[in-house]
């Protein structure tokens, strides 16, 4: 968990991002049906099936299921509504993941892609999570994972405040898992990216001066130091990895 400034400044550089974001239609489409290809071996999506993903955009995996009961859940949904052309058979929601606005048991599965990194208290997101699912109902979540090592030095990096901005939070394989204790691990997989990207075509300093200039200087100076650190340590080690994972739910007797 961390605490609410710190998630406020990662919340006010995720919309940032979002001002600049593109994608690959077709890169994103694929990545999508993936998951849900991954989804649909354990389950049958049927006009009933209520559908529920969390950190939802206007490109999520939502968008490319084509039966169910469809909400979306986002604590920027009202800049993507504003600024995006929103798909009208989703229900779209503000909101938090550590804050469910649903009853108990009410969903058959839960989606929640390159999100829980970005979240306040990812346990407790995992908690709502298992709340809202149905008895044997499933998750399908996709996230970035970092070698242990890596965790540790971002972990770091983040004590003297020069972190990540957009993700407060770095997974391991292990802690990933360990985050869905009360589910069962049905597949995982690796893939190269969920095909998402913020392109400034931009040198190192080009981009030190749009920070010091938009964020003040010692926010510039710390985004760089997390970067080169990244960078560096990567050169000798293994580059993260993004993973799909299938869970489901069993509740203990």
């Amino acid at each position: 968990m961390i605490d609410s400034t710190r998630w406020k400044l990662a919340q006010k550089q995720e919309r940032k991002a979002w001002e600049n974001f593109t994608y690959d239609e077709m890169a994103k489409k694929q990545f999508n049906l993936k998951c849900i290809s991954v989804l649909e071996k354990h389950l049958e999506i049927k006009d009933q099936t209520k559908i529920l993903e969390i950190g939802a955009s206007p490109v999520c995996i939502l968008t490319n299921i084509n039966r169910g009961q469809k909400y979306g859940l986002d604590p920027l949904m009202d800049h993507f509504k504003e600024h995006f052309k929103m798909d009208p058979e989703i229900t779209w929601e503000k909101g938090v993941g550590e804050q469910l606005p649903f009853p108990d048991s009410t969903f058959d599965v839960v989606v929640i892609s390159n999100t829980l990194d970005h979240a306040e208290d990812p346990k407790k997101v995992i908690e709502e999570i298992f709340r809202v699912l149905k008895k044997e109902g499933h998750v399908l979540l996709t996230t970035n994972i970092f070698s242990p090592k890596i965790c540790s030095m971002i972990n770091v990096l983040e004590k003297i405040n020069c972190g990540d901005p957009c993700h407060p939070h770095h997974f391991s394989y292990s802690a990933a898992n360990d985050l869905f204790n009360k589910f069962t691990l049905l597949e995982e997989h690796t893939i190269i990216s969920d095909a998402a990207s913020y392109p400034e075509q931009k040198t190192p300093w080009q981009k030190f001066k749009k920070y010091a200039s938009e964020e003040g200087i010692m926010f510039a100076i710390r985004l760089s130091i997390f970067y080169i650190a990244i960078r560096l340590w990567q050169k000798f080690s293994v580059e993260a990895k993004y993973y799909i994972f299938l869970f489901k739910k069993f509740d203990k007797p």
